[in-house]
C-alpha cells in the first residue's frame, strides 16, 4: 500500500472543522478551505486572492493592526478571538491563530465561536439575576 502525502491532506481539509487559509506575505488569501470561507458566508472562489482585511470591519483591522501584529512580528504567531465581518454583513465570533511560515506566507486555522460565546453570555445572565434576586431577598 503506498502512502500520498496529498489523499492525507485532502482528508484533513475536508474533515476540518476548523477554517483552514494560506496567505501570501502581503496577506492575500492563495488557498483556503471550505469551512475557512463558510464561517464568514462566503465560497471559497469569493475569497481567493482577496486580503484577509476582507473579513473584518475597519474598526477590527485598526484593532488587530496596533494591538496584534506587533506581537505577531515579535513571536511569529498568534492566538486571539476576533469579531470577523460575514458577507451578508453580520458579525461572528472566531477563534484564530496566525503562524508565519519561514517562506514569509501565514498559515491561518479558525473557528466559529458565536455560539459558544452566546451560551456563555446567556449563562453570566442568568447568574447575574440569580444573585440580584438573593440581593432583594
Amino acid at each position: 500500500m503506498n502512502f500520498n502525502p496529498d489523499d492525507l491532506i485532502k482528508a484533513v481539509d475536508k474533515l476540518s472543522k476548523e477554517g483552514l487559509a494560506l496567505l501570501d506575505s502581503d496577506g492575500n488569501y492563495v488557498y483556503l478551505n471550505p469551512r475557512h470561507a463558510r464561517i464568514y458566508g462566503y465560497e471559497v472562489e469569493e475569497l481567493l486572492g482577496k486580503p484577509w482585511q476582507t473579513l473584518y470591519s475597519e474598526e477590527q483591522r485598526d484593532f488587530i493592526g496596533s494591538q496584534v501584529m506587533g506581537s505577531f512580528a515579535e513571536f511569529g504567531e498568534f492566538t486571539r478571538e476576533l469579531i470577523g465581518k460575514k458577507k451578508d454583513g453580520g458579525s461572528v465570533i472566531v477563534h484564530v491563530s496566525l503562524t508565519a511560515l519561514d517562506d514569509g506566507k501565514l498559515f491561518c486555522v479558525c473557528r466559529d465561536i458565536t455560539e459558544e460565546e452566546k451560551m456563555k453570555q446567556r449563562e453570566r445572565d442568568r447568574l447575574i439575576q440569580q444573585i440580584m434576586e438573593l440581593k432583594n431577598t
